[in-house]
């Protein structure tokens, strides 16, 4: 009898000691919708604002949301809005992110994800505080691939680890004077680094020794058409050995053209994550960066980007 209540309680995550029970913490839910700012004269996700005008839109979601990630091109284009947008959040409880290049460069790189002057470095962080806006996690976009190992044009550094990692550092240090208490996340490519666990390793292990921490999370940019189930638990592995934590992006394969099939592909693939990768994540991330799908809300329409978001949490017990 007492081994099937163990065996139940554990199917349902929960860890049984010495006569405790406690429950394993579910995944911060990170949520990045498309947003409305005008690039090259296009605006991709006109209903951007509706998510926090119109809160009846999606209230499963946004009752299960811990933080919201936006651009910080946005918020330093867009001040007012950005400041209402970080009060909605501040109101329903949610924490904020901006995402950041931090590769600092004015020689090389110039115009690649990634790769920021020094002078944009600095910037972003003053541009954000001006507007009112406080950040409790910066999402520093692919430094180390696109400082050290993206070399298909002639303007790529190619710049050593250990130049990139101090570079990222100094980054961190000039972003936490406008935002002290911001935590920082790194975001990369892992498939696509050449030196595998042992690169990412190289490059964290400089980075705390210039910061005195490490990031407190890796997130998986994940290459869902190559065999990321033999490639990425070496790198969790690696993680959790220096107690980082890791997040993982469930967006779709590759770009469909479709609202309908985009939304198919990226549950598609949180399920062969789930199947396959037994060590939870730390945080998860429903975010697209293509065109589709084009609508955030209504959440009761399966096919925007809420509809995703609300069938993620109820899949994991929301």
């Amino acid at each position: 009898m007492r081994k099937s209540l163990v065996t139940f309680l554990m199917g349902l995550g929960l860890v049984v000691g010495h006569n405790t029970v406690t429950v394993a913490a579910a995944p911060q839910v990170w949520f990045s919708p498309g947003d409305d700012l005008e690039v090259g004269g296009v605006v991709g996700h006109p209903d951007y604002s509706k998510l926090f005008e119109e809160p009846s839109l999606w209230p499963t979601g946004l009752a299960h949301v811990n933080v919201l990630q936006m651009r910080a091109p946005y918020i330093a284009r867009k001040p007012a809005e950005a400041a209402r947008i970080f009060n909605f959040a501040k109101a329903h409880h949610i924490l904020l992110a901006a995402v950041m290049q931090v590769m600092p460069s004015d020689t090389c790189g110039q115009g690649m994800e990634g790769i920021m002057s020094h002078k944009g470095i600095d910037f972003y962080p003053r541009a954000i505080k001006k507007a009112e806006v406080q950040l409790d996690y910066v999402l520093m976009d692919e430094p180390l691939y696109f400082g050290h190992d993206y070399s298909e044009k002639s303007s790529a550094c190619r710049l050593p680890i250990k130049a990139v990692a101090e570079g990222v550092a100094e980054s961190a240090k000039t972003i936490r004077s406008y935002h002290p208490n911001v935590k920082f996340v790194l975001s990369e490519p892992e498939q696509g680094l050449p030196g595998g666990p042992q690169e990412l390793a190289e490059f964290l292990d400089i980075y705390k020794s210039v910061l005195n921490e490490y990031p407190v999370a890796v997130r998986f940019d994940v290459q869902w058409r190559k065999d990321w189930r033999k490639d990425l638990p070496p790198f969790i592995s690696m993680l959790h050995a220096r107690n980082i934590g890791y997040g993982v992006i469930f967006n779709a394969t590759g770009a469909p053209k479709d609202d309908r099939l985009w939304i198919e592909s990226a549950k598609d693939n949180v399920q062969a994550w789930r199947s396959a990768i037994h060590i939870q994540p730390d945080h998860v991330m429903i975010q697209t960066w293509n065109p589709n799908p084009v609508r955030n809300v209504p959440e009761s329409d399966p096919s925007t980007m809420t509809g995703y978001l609300k069938w993620y949490v109820q899949q994991n017990g929301g």
